[in-house]
Parts: structure tokens; C-alpha cells; sequence
């Protein structure tokens, strides 16, 4: 839970982002030895609740599967604006879209750069 009601709104105004097909990274350093993450799929895009959490849960293994290439000390948010529902819902395509939004983002590390603290 945020602490503050414009905390958010205050991250998006102060940070960076990359968008590709549809789907905005947002990012922004923070003094923390650990990268904190958020996910947001708009109702538009996937309907029903049951389709935009299995997509929430495929970017969460995503992330789960290479924390160790991310750099660590950021903050960022995932933000699902559009796209294929058909698509949104295969681990494929997850993974292709977000390493390179990742790697566009300069985030995505090479393989032996360990995030920090666990």
C-alpha cells in the first residue's frame, strides 16, 4: 500500500519509460538495495478478471524467472495499455516483450549481476 495518496502520480511524473506494442515501462531509480515492481492491465484490454490476472501472473514469472538479469535499485511499473488478448495471455510473447522493453530501458543486465539483497 502507498502511504501517501500522490505518491503515484508523483512517480509518473518523475521518472522514465519505454513503450512498445502496446505496453509502457516505467522506471525510476531508487537509494534501496532491492527493485520494487508493479503491474497494471487496463479493463479494456483484457476484459474479465480471470484473463488479467493469468497476465499479471505471467509477468510476474517473467520477472521471477530473470531477477538475477535485472539491475537492482529501481522502481518500476509495468502498464498494459493495449494489445491482442489472445497474446497477452502466452508466456512467449511476455517474455519477448518485456526483455526488450527491458533491455531498451537499459535495466535488463547481463546474467551474472545479482539483485541485491537476495
Amino acid at each position: 500500500m502507498l502511504p501517501r495518496k500522490n505518491r503515484l502520480s508523483r512517480f509518473f511524473r518523475s521518472q522514465s519509460n519505454v513503450f512498445d506494442s502496446g505496453i509502457k515501462i516505467f522506471f525510476k531509480n531508487n537509494s534501496l538495495p532491492d527493485s520494487r515492481f508493479g503491474v497494471s492491465i487496463k479493463t479494456g484490454v483484457l476484459k474479465k478478471a480471470v484473463w488479467r490476472n493469468r497476465a499479471k501472473r505471467l509477468i510476474r514469472e517473467f520477472l521471477k524467472n530473470n531477477l538475477s538479469r535485472l539491475k537492482a535499485g529501481f522502481d518500476v511499473f509495468i502498464l498494459v495499455q493495449s494489445g491482442d488478448p489472445s497474446a497477452l495471455l502466452e508466456a512467449d510473447f511476455w517474455d519477448k516483450i518485456l526483455t526488450g522493453l527491458f533491455k531498451k530501458s537499459g535495466i535488463y543486465g547481463s546474467a551474472g549481476s545479482p539483485q541485491g539483497g537476495k
